[in-house]
């Protein structure tokens, strides 16, 4: 990031009804599958607002 931008953000995967969370890398770790759902809304918004700046910078300089 100090190169290229770019940006983290956290995806909470924890599950409510259980009291307690295993770590991510815990063998028995264990997923709320419905934050997956955020996380590829989350990345495919990212992929396809960068691919429109793009687009929009390429016919900038297209058109002089």
């Amino acid at each position: 990031m100090q190169q290229y931008p770019g940006a983290y953000y956290w995806l909470g995967t924890a599950i409510p009804e259980r009291e307690v969370q295993k770590p991510l890398h815990d063998p028995s770790f264990d997923i709320n599958e419905e934050a997956l759902l955020y996380g590829v809304e989350l990345m495919t918004a990212n992929a396809l607002n960068g691919l429109a700046h793009l687009n929009k910078e390429k016919e900038r300089l297209q058109n002089g």
